[in-house]
């Protein structure tokens, strides 16, 4: 296993934005390398509002940036709503000022899309991901998730540690600090619950009786995890096929790291034998895809139909649609659904995505394809 991971990649993606946008944010979950990858910039000033005093200093942002000039980061840049606005003027009259605003919730950044439109590129930062750490190693990735410190903390047993602690602090400390009105008890309670719908289609209602709660309050407890990253929602594709379509959306705990904790199983050989496992493994292989072939939450769908042909994840891409299904298989086979899906979508090729070592043809459009051999998948969308 590498111990000094190299981000490489990302480094030179925020490096091609800031060649093109006076200013880039840096958005992902908290603890995924954000602060010490902007650091590897030669910056000439840095910010980080997470410090009580420096919050206390932005309280009037224009005051401290505007004499500024070279590389200013600011590091959780959602904490101060006022900035954005600030920061418009300023990139226009301040030529030689760049900014990295670094964020762990998307709250905020929203007002960026509105006032910075034109000024301000995106790069989207998780944990480590297979390109990273190498695909050999992908089980303890899938185990403990991609957290560096939770990845790089020794052993199991020191990362379930980390990841425990790092939970407490997101449902104590991070959620007030983004000033979010809901107790950590009942966030907590909801993030559980979330657990038993990993891969599935979540039901609202049902969570919201079991939670003696609002069906507002459940959608409201999922729109914070979605909007700090920790979880994806996977909207459903809808196509005119004259069948009843499913029409709510997936959920997944998107570190796998932070799942695995949170049903208490801490060892690959219980994780084997957990009975939801293949959706454990299904979440895994999503984000190392959708980081692949380069697509947010928005830009990938799943699809199904009731008591009929499902397909775990479809996109566009050249104005053709792509479909993959994933199997915690050794030896995955072709389904009657594949066939449904390549025909009612009109799939220009379907993957079946599994824990072996190998990539080969099923049929003239769907492939097996290794999760350690991802890279095929993009290769072929090239």
């Amino acid at each position: 296993m590498k111990k000094n991971i190299k981000r490489e990649k990302e480094f030179e993606g925020i490096k091609k934005s800031l060649s093109v946008f006076p200013c880039v944010a840096i958005l992902g979950p908290r603890q995924v390398g954000k602060t010490h990858i902007s650091r590897e910039f030669k910056f000439d000033h840095y910010f980080d509002l997470d410090d009580p005093e420096t919050y206390d200093r932005f309280k009037d942002p224009k005051l401290i940036l505007n004499d500024l000039d070279g590389l200013i980061i600011i590091d959780e840049a959602q904490r101060c709503p006022g900035l954005f606005s600030v920061l418009r003027t300023l990139l226009d009259y301040r030529p030689k000022q760049k900014y990295l605003l670094l964020g762990s919730a998307s709250f905020e950044f929203v007002k960026i899309t509105e006032s910075l439109a034109g000024r301000i590129g995106y790069h989207y930062l998780d944990g480590f991901n297979l390109d990273e750490i190498g695909p050999d190693n992908w089980k303890k990735l899938w185990l403990v998730g991609g957290m560096p410190r939770a990845y790089l903390a020794g052993n199991n047993e020191k990362s379930f540690i980390w990841i425990k602690d790092f939970i407490t602090s997101f449902l104590i400390k991070d959620i007030r600090k983004l000033g979010l009105k809901v107790s950590a008890e009942s966030l907590r309670r909801f993030w559980l619950m979330l657990c038993h719908y990993q891969g599935g289609e979540i039901n609202y209602t049902e969570i919201a009786v079991a939670m003696n709660v609002t069906d507002k309050a459940t959608r409201y407890y999922l729109d914070i995890l979605r909007n700090t990253y920790m979880v994806r929602v996977v909207q459903p594709w809808h196509v005119n096929i004259g069948k009843r379509q499913l029409k709510r959306p997936k959920v997944y705990i998107r570190d796998t790291g932070v799942f695995h904790q949170l049903i208490d199983i801490k060892s690959i050989d219980k994780l084997m034998v957990y009975p939801r496992a293949g959706f454990s493994f299904e979440g895994f292989a999503i984000e190392q895809l959708c980081k692949v072939i380069n697509k947010s939450q928005d830009q990938v769908y799943s699809w199904g139909v009731h008591s009929g042909p499902k397909l775990d994840l479809l996109w566009e891409h050249a104005t053709k649609y792509w479909g993959v299904e994933i199997k915690l298989s050794s030896s995955p086979q072709v389904t009657k659904s594949m066939y449904e899906a390549i025909k009612n979508l009109n799939l220009q090729h379907l993957w079946v995505i599994y824990p072996g070592d190998d990539v080969y043809k099923l049929h003239e459009k769907i492939t097996v394809c290794s999760i350690k051999k991802l890279s095929v998948i993009r290769d072929a969308l090239r």
